[in-house]
């Protein structure tokens, strides 16, 4: 069974991005057995607008999205439903 994954990669430098990510992920060793792609949010806009629309917006919160932006321990759920609104209608 062939096991996939969804990640995100950020660049940490002004100079980078994401070209360079996979410039140099196609270059080292670990590409020869990991395939990396690309998808863009609007492939996913679509189905997680339908998910909250059918369960609520806070069904993200429990058990779909994670993400480091939204799970800081400072933010009100106020906060976090603008941050995810932001995302999925922008």
């Amino acid at each position: 069974m062939i096991d996939s994954s969804i990640i995100g990669v950020k660049n940490l430098k002004d100079e980078d991005n994401i070209g360079d990510f996979f410039n140099r992920f196609y270059k080292s060793d670990i590409a020869r057995n990991f395939g990396v792609y690309r998808l863009s949010l609007h492939v996913f806009r679509e189905e997680i607008q339908k998910h909250i629309v059918e369960h609520g917006l806070s069904a993200l919160f429990y058990n779909t999205i994670t993400c480091d932006e939204i799970m800081h321990s400072g933010l009100h759920a106020d906060e976090i439903e603008a941050i995810v609104l932001r995302r999925v209608v922008s």
